[in-house]
C-alpha cells in the first residue's frame, strides 16, 4: 500500500471515528436538556405546542388572578375552553401549591369554592392547571399530556 493510500485510510478512519463520537455528544447533551425522565420539560410553551400538535385549536385569552392562587397565570381557550394555565418558578413551587388543594377540588388553602362547573387540577412539573368545565375531550387531552387529574370531581 502506498503510502497515500494509508493516509486516506487513516484520515477515513479517523473521519469515521469522530463521526461516532459527535453523534454520541450530542446524544448526550440532548438527554441532559430533557428533563429526569428523557422527555422535553412541561411548561405552558411546551404545553400549548403539544395540544396543537393533537390537533387543538388554542388561543391565549390573557391573564387570570384567582386569590387562591399565589401566582397570576394565563387563560387558555382549548377549542373553545377556558383554561386556567399557572406556571411556577421551580417544580417545588408547583407541588407546594398543589399540596393546598382539596382532593375534590373545593377548597384551595382556606378559601371555598362554588364552582359553576366540575373542577379539574392538573400539575405536571412546574405547570399547574385549572380546567372548570364538562367537555370530555378537553379534559382527557389533559389528563394525557399532564398525567391524572390531582384534584377535583
Amino acid at each position: 500500500m502506498s503510502r497515500i493510500a494509508r493516509h486516506l485510510t487513516l484520515l477515513r478512519a479517523l473521519a469515521l471515528i469522530a463521526f461516532v463520537v459527535s453523534g454520541f455528544a450530542c446524544a448526550v447533551s440532548q438527554d441532559s436538556d430533557t428533563g429526569k425522565e428523557g422527555g422535553s420539560r412541561m411548561d405552558r410553551a411546551a404545553f400549548v405546542a403539544e395540544l396543537k400538535k393533537a390537533g387543538h385549536v388554542v388561543e391565549s385569552k390573557g391573564p387570570v388572578v384567582q386569590p387562591f392562587m399565589s401566582i397570576q397565570g394565563l387563560f387558555l381557550g382549548i377549542d373553545g375552553n377556558d383554561v386556567q394555565t399557572f406556571e411556577y418558578a421551580s417544580e417545588t413551587a408547583a407541588k407546594t401549591e398543589a399540596g393546598k388543594i382539596a382532593p375534590d377540588g373545593s377548597t384551595v388553602g382556606d378559601t371555598r369554592i362554588a364552582w359553576v362547573e366540575p373542577p379539574h387540577f392538573f400539575r405536571k412539573e412546574k405547570l399547574l392547571v385549572l380546567y372548570v368545565g364538562v367537555d370530555r375531550k378537553v379534559r382527557e387531552s389533559l389528563e394525557f399530556m399532564l398525567g391524572p387529574q390531582i384534584a377535583g370531581e
